[in-house]
């Protein structure tokens, strides 16, 4: 009886951290991390940049990236472990959207929480 009691209280206790982490919209001090990322990005590499520079700043400050795919005209990237809390660590994706030109026209920030 002691056994299935305890195992109820860590799948609830479970189920509550997927909540927060999933379910939750981001905490301040996130939302803030994530600004202040996707402010620095914008300021080396504006809107106009071309993939090649974009690519040689996420290569210059180790940032984790795929290859440019011409066909959906965007690079995508993942900043890893900008927090980490409890059980649960945040990464943020990045995806740069590019013109027919190959030109940067905006991107796209969204957490990813890996935990338990």
């Amino acid at each position: 009886m002691k056994n299935i009691i305890l195992f109820v209280l860590g799948v609830l206790f479970l189920i509550l951290l997927v909540w927060i982490a999933g379910g939750a919209q981001p905490p301040a001090y996130l939302r803030a991390k994530e600004s202040q990322i996707k402010q620095t990005l914008q300021a080396a590499e504006p809107v106009g940049s071309s993939v090649k520079a974009v690519t040689a700043y996420l290569d210059q400050n180790k940032i984790e990236h795929g290859d440019y795919d011409p066909s959906h005209q965007k690079l995508e990237a993942i900043e890893r472990k900008v927090d980490s809390r409890f059980f649960v660590t945040t990464d943020v994706q990045i995806t740069f959207w590019f013109d027919s030109n190959d030109k940067l026209i905006k991107l796209v920030l969204k957490e990813i929480y890996n935990g338990l």
